[in-house]
Parts: C-alpha cells; sequence; structure tokens
C-alpha cells in the first residue's frame, strides 16, 4: 500500500494530515521513539507526543517499553 493510499483514507475518514505523517513514518519504521519520529518528520516533540496521543486515542498505535525506553508501534 503506497502512502499516497493511506493519505487518502486517512483523510477520507477525517485524520489530519500531522497524524497521518506520523502513522507514515510508523509504517516505515517499526519501533520509534517519539524523538526520533519528530527528527524524521521535522515536527516538534511536543507536537509529535500530542499527535501519538491521538492515534493511541484511535487505537492505531501503541506504546511499550523497550530497554528502558518508550517506543511506539503501529497496530494496522
Amino acid at each position: 500500500m503506497t502512502s499516497e493510499i493511506i493519505s487518502g483514507a486517512f483523510e477520507s475518514v477525517g485524520i489530519p494530515k500531522m497524524q497521518t505523517m506520523v502513522y507514515l513514518d510508523l509504517l516505515k519504521h517499526k519501533d520509534s521513539t517519539a524523538t526520533q519520529i519528530s527528527k524524521r518528520t521535522k515536527m516538534h516533540r511536543a507536537n509529535v507526543y500530542d499527535t501519538l496521543t491521538k492515534l493511541k486515542e484511535k487505537n492505531l498505535v501503541y506504546s511499550s517499553n523497550k530497554e528502558s525506553k518508550k517506543s511506539l508501534r503501529r497496530k494496522l
């Protein structure tokens, strides 16, 4: 599935672009910290945390503690 298809699907159900960007980044990089996502997407880390919270509320991502680091993964 290409990122254009996913972006279109997310847009059609009302998921904002920032959430789509973070989700697409997690598709490419399975386990990631908020800092890693922030660097790759060029988003401020605070915005990444807010976006991840919203994605978790939608059950699209989950967090796990691995090696004393909190990492995030996509669910789908």
